[in-house]
Formats: structure tokens, C-alpha cells, sequence
């Protein structure tokens, strides 16, 4: 069995109130949960009441033989302390306390903390202790006779009276003991943490600190966050799903390549965003491969799907009998090489007929960009095992992970896909969205 720990600040009505002649907290803490350790947190003034007439201790000792029950009392004194309003210094030391405490403490011991003696900046440290979760303890809460404000006197304070006058001697005393959760700042808490999550695009961890919550508005505000969640999966079944069920439209393109394309590069900036840099480069493949094709169907008028077929494995592969009908394709794609060699169909492939086929310098100087990083960082991320940041990507192609992001929205500009360009700010609006209504 293991032993009960209270830890107590001592205040204006403890041990008793001489103006109710009831238990002050400290007092009747111990009286309901009977602890086998009590700790005595004391500042200047209550030191200076407990050396004129012993009173903490007297009535201590009194109780133990009333409930038949022996308590190890321990001081923590504090002559030093005068200004015991000052919150950062009584929580820094209240801190320094508890881990003492604890550290000394077996696996099966409670420990107690009184919340409801002390001034307010120790019972508010004691408090936000409690909502921080740092420790494991019970903070318990004492509420006085009448349910109002207790007076502080201690003009002729007698102990061996008010003693023999503790209302709360009688068997018949009530339990005024309430332990407290502070349910409501937990929640406001996880809601906090589960923000700075939201705002780093950690839809999963902002999920797992909801997870446990029993607040209603708290769990409607997981099920935007799973939609968030689920959109940066690219799961767009559950996305519109969850879009119509909670009356919210966070997907600005509803298309469908177009809405594939954006939605994929929108999960490259916020790769880029999170400074994932390595994931940011191997992810640029698929998306450039697609993206010249858009462009390539918009800018030049040529139909990838009508030069090539698909194999057993799913690879797209270029056709020699459809090629045939257009001369012109065939050797931008043979290029320099002494006969034309064909096989699945590659981004380079693709830059190769932009370059040839359109007249706009901008676009084939952002094609070649694109397949330059591709070709000079891509690789080396995916098949090595090297720290990829900035620097890296700026030494291989002369651009930050930024100037690439940039460069990649330039390109969805020539896809014809009408994308404005405060779109790509989406997934920001949906988060801001998101944290307005995470309110408790």
C-alpha cells in the first residue's frame, strides 16, 4: 500500500478560521485523505505565526489523535519569502519542490497538492502546474462553509479554543474536498498545442492531442482537421466527403487533372514549407512528368496520349506506329543521337518537344529549369544517403528549395489550367479556417 503525500501552502485561515470556526484547507485535507507525509510550504509571515504559538503543528497533532491516524509533518520554510505575490518566483520554487518530492516517492505513492491555501499567486502556480501535467498528482480543492470568501483575521488568535470550536470535529462533519480536474484549461491546452500543429501542416499530431478529449466542440474541430488530414494524403473521395458533410469548401480546383496536379503540388510546398527538403526533391518527379504534359497539350497542341500506350506494369511507353504519322515528333525525340531509341516516356522527353515547339522563351527557360533540378538533385537525394538542406540544392542547381517552389507555380501557369495565383496560399486559409473555430 502506498503512502499519501500532501503538499500545502499555508494561508490566511489555516489551520482554522477564527470567523467561521471551521477547518482551513490544510486542515481538513488532512482530515478527509488522511496523507502519511505532509509538507508545509511556509513564507515569512506564516513562519512567524507558526513560531508564536505553534498552531500549524498544534493542531496537527491534535488531529492525529482524533482520526487515530500519525502524520509525518515537514517544514518548508521560507523566511526569505515576503513578496509572496510574486507568481514567477513562488512557481519556479514551487517547481523546484515538487521534484524533490516526487523524486523520493515510490511507484504506488499519491501525492496531494492543497489549492485552495496560500495567496493567489500560489494557488494559481499549484493551478497551471496541474494544466501543464509535469507531475503526476491530485490537486484538491477545499470550498468554505458558507460558499463565500473567507476573512483573514489574526488578531488574538487562539488555537486551543478555536480547536475545541472546529465545527468540522464532529463526526457528522462534511466533506468540503473536490479534486480538480481544471477539465476545461486541459482542454484549452491540447487546443493550443493542436494549433501550432495545424500551422506547421502536422495534421496527424494535431489529431492525436484531440484525440482524447470529451469536449463536443473539440471533436467537431477533429473532423476538419481529419479532412486536412486527409487532403494532404490526397485522398479525395474522403476529402469531398468530409467537405459536404461539414458544409466547408477548402479545394479551390475541382477538376479533375488539374485539381490532381494542384492538390499534389500544393503537398510539395508544404514539403518545402517544413523544410523536409529530401521528400521535396524525390516528390518532384511524378509532378514535373504530368506538369510538362499539361503543358505540352496546352502550349503546343500535342495529345501525349496520342503518341503512346500503357504496359501490363502501368508504365507509359512511346508507340513506334503511332510516331510514325508524325515525322517532326520523331526526330525532336531522336535529337542528336544516330537512330531513335525508344522506350517509356520521361520528363526529358517531354522538355525536349516544349523546347522545339514553343516560341516563348519564358516557358522553355522554366521547363529546363525544372528538368535541370530534376536531373542534378533528384537523384542523388533518392539513391544516397546525404543531408539534403538549402545549401545542398542551391551548390547542385543554383536555386534554394523556394526558387524551385516558385518556379514549379510559374509552370502551372502554361498548363491552362486557370489556377489564380492566391490560390496556392489554400491550405493556409484552410487552416486559418480551422483555428477559428477551435474555440472552448
Amino acid at each position: 500500500m502506498g503512502k499519501t503525500i500532501l503538499f500545502s501552502p499555508i494561508g490566511g485561515t489555516d489551520p482554522m478560521s477564527q470567523n467561521n470556526f471551521y477547518d482551513g484547507s490544510m486542515i481538513h485535507i488532512c482530515r478527509v485523505y488522511k496523507p502519511d507525509i505532509v509538507y508545509l510550504y511556509m513564507s515569512n509571515e506564516m513562519l512567524g505565526f507558526q513560531k508564536t504559538d505553534d498552531r500549524y503543528m498544534y493542531c496537527l497533532k491534535k488531529l492525529e489523535k482524533l482520526i487515530d491516524h500519525k502524520m509525518e509533518i515537514r517544514m518548508i520554510e521560507r523566511p526569505d519569502l515576503t513578496e509572496v505575490q510574486r507568481f514567477d518566483e513562488i512557481y519556479s520554487d514551487f517547481v523546484d519542490c515538487i521534484k524533490t518530492i516526487t523524486a523520493d516517492m515510490q511507484e504506488d505513492d499519491k501525492l496531494l497538492l492543497n489549492v485552495s491555501s496560500g495567496t493567489p499567486a500560489m494557488k494559481s502556480s499549484l493551478l497551471v502546474m496541474n494544466v501543464l501535467g509535469e507531475f503526476d498528482f491530485t490537486a484538491v480543492q477545499v470550498s468554505t462553509p458558507d460558499k463565500s470568501i473567507n476573512e483573514h483575521t489574526h488578531d488574538g488568535y487562539d488555537v486551543e479554543t478555536l480547536w475545541e470550536m472546529n465545527q468540522d470535529n464532529n463526526e457528522s462533519f462534511v466533506n468540503r474536498c473536490s479534486e480538480v480536474g481544471c477539465q476545461a484549461l486541459l482542454d484549452q491546452k491540447k487546443v493550443e498545442l493542436a494549433k501550432t500543429f495545424i500551422d506547421t501542416y502536422d495534421y496527424s499530431a494535431a489529431l492525436e492531442i484531440l484525440d482524447k478529449s470529451n469536449n463536443k466542440r473539440i471533436k467537431e474541430c477533429a473532423d476538419l482537421i481529419l479532412l486536412a488530414k486527409n487532403r494532404l494524403e490526397l485522398d479525395f473521395s474522403s476529402v469531398s466527403k468530409h467537405e459536404k458533410t461539414l458544409g466547408v469548401d477548402f479545394t479551390p480546383v475541382k477538376s479533375g487533372d488539374a485539381k490532381k496536379l494542384f492538390e499534389y503540388a500544393l503537398t510539395l510546398q508544404i514539403k518545402q514549407k517544413r523544410k523536409q527538403y529530401a521528400d521535396f526533391l524525390r516528390a518532384i518527379t511524378p509532378l514535373i512528368a504530368d506538369l510538362f504534359e499539361a503543358i505540352l497539350k496546352k502550349q503546343c497542341g500535342i495529345n501525349i496520349d496520342d503518341y503512346t500506350f500503357f504496359d501490363r506494369k502501368g508504365g507509359r511507353k512511346w508507340s513506334v506506329q503511332k510516331l510514325e504519322n508524325n515525322q517532326e515528333l520523331m526526330n525532336i525525340l531522336q535529337g542528336d543521337a544516330s537512330e531513335l531509341v525508344l522506350g517509356y516516356v520521361y520528363s526529358h522527353n517531354i522538355k525536349s518537344i516544349i523546347e522545339n515547339k514553343s516560341n516563348d522563351p519564358n516557358l522553355r527557360e522554366i521547363v529546363n529549369d525544372l528538368r535541370n533540378v530534376e536531373d542534378r538533385v533528384r537523384n542523388l537525394a533518392a539513391h544516397q544517403i546525404i543531408s539534403v538542406n538549402d545549401d545542398m540544392i542551391r551548390e547542385h542547381t543554383g536555386y534554394d528549395s523556394r526558387a524551385i517552389m516558385n518556379t514549379i507555380i510559374s509552370a502551372f501557369d502554361y498548363t491552362g489550367f486557370n489556377i489564380k495565383r492566391d490560390k496556392w496560399n489554400s491550405y493556409d486559409e484552410m487552416n486559418a479556417v480551422i483555428k477559428s473555430k477551435m474555440m472552448i
